[in-house]
């Protein structure tokens, strides 16, 4: 399901807006009542290669766990913290590539093939 918004200039229609959207339904595999949301997974240029990233995904589990929340779930956008979210446990839901929304009227280059991930982990 999305949410569009479009422009009506003498009859013709234009997509302007585009909110991909995923809908829960009770059942599916990443469906949960509470989610700890997140985003702007960065490691400072000279801490790089360490597992800092990798050990900043790993810690959300005791946070949501003290807290009764049983997942977590991130738009991943650069392989640098994808790899280590598949590392720790998370697994992609919906996958897309730059290119693709290029393709889909969106200001991105149309030859960039790097890959965007929501991606989700579940504690239960």
């Amino acid at each position: 399901m999305s949410i569009g918004c479009y422009e009506e200039k003498d009859g013709q229609k234009t997509l302007v807006a585009l909110n991909v959207c995923i809908v829960g339904h009770e059942g599916d595999d990443h469906e949960l009542e509470t989610l700890l949301h997140a985003m702007g997974l960065v490691v400072k240029r000279e801490y790089r290669g360490r597992q800092l990233g990798q050990k900043l995904l790993a810690a959300r589990e005791p946070l949501c766990l003290s807290q009764g929340i049983k997942g977590t779930a991130t738009v991943f956008t650069g392989i640098g913290s994808q790899k280590p979210a598949t590392k720790c446990g998370f697994h992609a839901i919906a996958d897309f590539s730059i290119a693709e929304m290029a393709e889909a009227g969106l200001p991105y280059p149309k030859d960039d093939e790097r890959r965007v991930k929501y991606m989700v982990k579940k504690y239960v």
